[in-house]
């Protein structure tokens, strides 16, 4: 009995290490996310934002304006929709539509007013 209890503790502490690992994008799913890394246009809200992978996680920059600084990645798998979350709470809905081109949206963290309309983002080529 002790030897199954065990046996589900570590199978368990594994599948918990596996989905940190691919919630972060710096894990088994780092590779499968190479297009959201670079920079997205939206003319409608007339800026660009960079989105790079580190070390501590996912970072979104606007120019000088830091968007999130260390974000987590949600897996996007099932509807295609990727969450990255900042540490203090600032969520980005990022849906990619094609190698060019996501939607993204933009909800701030709790304690602050508003989300924002989905809007279309171009990859810009260096």
């Amino acid at each position: 009995m002790i030897g199954l209890l065990s046996l589900l503790l570590v199978v368990g502490c594994q599948s918990k290490t596996n989905s940190a690992e691919k919630s972060t994008g710096n894990g088994d799913n780092a590779e499968s996310l190479d297009w959201l890394e670079g920079k997205w246009k939206s003319d409608q809200w007339d800026v660009t934002y960079q989105f790079s992978d580190t070390e501590a996680g996912w970072q979104v920059v606007n120019g000088e304006e830091v968007i999130i600084t260390v974000g987590s990645l949600t897996d996007g798998e099932k509807d295609g929709m990727y969450t990255i979350t900042s540490s203090e709470g600032t969520k980005l809905y990022v849906t990619k539509k094609s190698d060019n081109e996501i939607e993204l949206y933009q909800e701030a963290k709790s304690g602050s007013l508003g989300t924002t309309q989905q809007v279309v983002f171009e990859k810009v080529e260096d």
